[in-house]
């Protein structure tokens, strides 16, 4: 088949079910494989379709009900709706896109239902209060992508909290955000202070001193409504010591906190600083309250062993992504949200959430600050956190998708993904 193919590329190879030759549970390929134009697959997606091989030789998905009863639907207790992943494929960017939960998912009519209500008597503050810790000297760009996504997402207020190198540069690309300043050689112990005097915004902070550094983070954090922090942060002495601030604070004070980039590459060197907060907890539920999105590489630092090879871990998390991302929400109690070409979602339990869209144009610098930013909204919005996560992905997935439709995927970035939010929001 794939060499008629290959000899006549006007024909169109369809697969029923899974194209033969793929894994339906890893999307290994078995010896060989069919490389289909379209797959009909009955019930339910495979999960083998979706990841490595598998997702090259399916080519487009479409899943069709075949009569399957209800009860061969549930999963580990899960009741969930499947309708999501048995309808019809659709033309538009974010209803073609899926998260399956296990053999679950919901589509973009479920992610409406989760969305916080926008009251018509509402003011800036009922839409949540975010606080943005990004961009280390001369890194403004990821801060301002962070902060662009969450006021796209809705939040009311977004406030950053950057080095002062960034000031002129963010507070001109997000003139909607607060923003307050440190000086890194403070934060970081040093004698030699270059202390800017000329600042003089209603709108900006410049705290100085280690002790006036830790009472804003402390009065910023007790202000928000959800915590984020990574962006841009770097990995130098004085974003550990900032990272420490922040985790501490959150936790005293009870808030949500979406760790990435930076910060999470700062754990995988020092992973006391994340067990010393895993009992951030909703104090009622005990759920976690705390979200880590790592791409592979990333997950791959803080998961291997002492005298293991990051490459050796990176092949552990291809092998099963799912039991890895598990155990990491399990040992740190967070969220995990694994990103890659199908990023996972896992709260610790039997369940994991597939993101099913996106698109290669996403590969670029920023994207992952976008993700950071809306996470990070939805958060503020009072969202619980698990919903925040597979939401966020989903919003990030299907603007994604608009804007290389908009764009191209080979030219769009980060920034017609942000502007492509409002679409998938509307």
């Amino acid at each position: 088949i794939n060499d008629a193919k290959a000899a006549r590329q006007e024909l169109t190879v369809i697969a029923c079910d899974i194209p033969s030759g793929i894994s339906s549970e890893s999307g290994k390929v078995l010896g060989t494989a069919v490389k289909a134009d379209l797959t009909v697959t009955f019930g339910f997606t495979k999960l083998g379709m979706l990841f490595g091989e598998g997702r090259e030789c399916s080519g487009r998905i479409i899943t069709k009900d075949i009569g399957f009863p209800a009860a061969a639907y549930t999963c580990s207790g899960n009741k969930q709706d499947a309708a999501g992943v048995m309808s019809d494929d659709n033309v538009s960017a974010e209803k073609n896109s899926r998260v399956i939960v296990g053999h679950y998912g919901f589509d973009i009519n479920d992610v409406k239902k989760l969305l916080p209500v926008r009251r018509a008597d509402a003011n800036k503050g009922s839409f949540g209060k975010l606080l943005l810790v990004a961009g280390n000297s001369e890194i403004s760009g990821a801060a301002v992508i962070a902060g662009q996504a969450a006021f796209r997402t809705g939040a009311g207020l977004v406030k950053i909290f950057t080095d002062k190198a960034n000031r002129d540069i963010i507070g001109a690309a997000v003139p909607e955000a607060l923003l307050s300043c440190y000086d890194k050689k403070i934060i970081a112990g040093s004698d030699n202070v270059d202390v800017d005097e000329n600042n003089n915004d209603v709108t900006v902070a410049n705290v100085d001193g280690v002790s006036e550094i830790k009472g804003f983070i402390e009065d910023a954090v007790k202000w928000s409504t959800a915590v984020a922090i990574g962006p841009g942060l770097g990995t130098d002495e004085s974003a550990v010591r900032l990272l420490e601030m922040v985790l501490d604070s959150a936790q005293d004070y009870d808030k949500p906190v979406v760790i990435d980039a930076d910060a999470i590459n700062i754990i995988s060197a020092k992973r006391d600083i994340l067990k010393k907060h895993i009992i951030n907890t909703d104090v009622l539920t005990r759920e976690a309250r705390m979200i880590i999105t790592p791409h592979m590489l990333e997950m791959a630092r803080l998961i291997r062993e002492d005298d293991e090879e990051v490459k050796a871990a990176l092949g552990r998390i291809v092998d099963d992504r799912f039991e890895v991302a598990k155990s990491v929400s399990n040992e740190y109690n967070v969220i995990s949200v694994l990103k890659d070409a199908r990023t996972v979602v896992s709260d610790g339990s039997d369940s994991f959430y597939i993101n099913t869209n996106g698109n290669s144009g996403m590969a670029k610098g920023g994207s992952g600050d976008s993700l950071t930013g809306i996470i990070g909204s939805l958060l503020a919005q009072g969202m619980k956190p698990v919903d925040a996560a597979r939401v966020g992905v989903f919003i990030h997935g299907a603007a994604g998708d608009r804007a290389a439709e908009k764009c191209g995927r080979v030219g769009m970035t980060a920034t017609d993904l942000n502007d492509s939010i409002v679409d998938i929001i509307n």
